[in-house]
C-alpha cells in the first residue's frame, strides 16, 4: 500500500476496523452478514466511510442505539445535585 497517499491508508483502516466491529455486532445479534463498508477520502482529505446495510440491520441497530441511549441516560442524570451522581 506504499502507492497510496496516507488519507486513503487511514481510510482502508477505518473500513477495516469498523468492518470487524459490525461483523461482532451483528454475529452477537444473531444477523447475517449484511453490511458493507466502503473506505474514501472525503473533499476536505479526510479518511471517512460509507456504510451499506438492509432493512434489517437498520432497525436493529436503531433499536441498540436506543437501548444504549436510554440505559445512559438513567445511568447519568442530566440534573439535579452532582452529588447524586452514580460512582
Amino acid at each position: 500500500m506504499r502507492y497510496l497517499k496516507d488519507s486513503d491508508q487511514q481510510a482502508l483502516r477505518l473500513a477495516a476496523d469498523l468492518q470487524r466491529a459490525m461483523q461482532q455486532w451483528l454475529n452477537h445479534r444473531g444477523l447475517d452478514d449484511s453490511c458493507t463498508i466502503s473506505p474514501y477520502v472525503d473533499a476536505t482529505g479526510q479518511p471517512a466511510v460509507l456504510i451499506k446495510m438492509n432493512a434489517t440491520v437498520a432497525y436493529a441497530m436503531v433499536a441498540s442505539l436506543n437501548e444504549q441511549h436510554t440505559r445512559s441516560t438513567e445511568q447519568w442524570p442530566t440534573h439535579g445535585d452532582p452529588r447524586q451522581l452514580p460512582p
